[in-house]
């Protein structure tokens, strides 16, 4: 569900319809080739998929992936997270997953 255009409720249709496909193909998965998952069964998932970046706010300054990888700090910040950095190729073919010193 890569490179969707979120302003789009026809693109978001696409992306749910695939989200849904990956999760029951995934079930599958888990069911055919692990026996702890043989009687799993899917309860229910999110009503709505999630979304990115479907629109920006561009102030007088950019947050930049460095500012949040080298915990930047801004004498007029208002706010803190610590949450890790997961910065996903737009191929759609991994997840690079940065953490933050402890204490940043």
């Amino acid at each position: 569900m890569i490179q969707r255009d979120a302003t789009d409720p026809l693109d978001m249709m696409a992306a749910e319809t695939e989200g849904r496909r990956q999760t029951d193909a995934l079930l599958d998965l888990f069911k055919r080739h692990s026996p702890r998952f043989k009687d799993t069964y899917l309860i229910k998932t999110a009503a709505q998929i999630g979304v990115r970046e479907s629109r920006r706010v561009m102030g007088e300054y950019v947050l930049h992936a460095h500012d949040v990888l080298e915990a930047a700090k801004f004498a007029d910040g208002i706010a803190r997270s610590n949450y890790p950095a997961d910065i996903r190729n737009l191929s759609g073919t991994g997840t690079v997953i940065r953490r933050l010193e402890p204490g940043e």
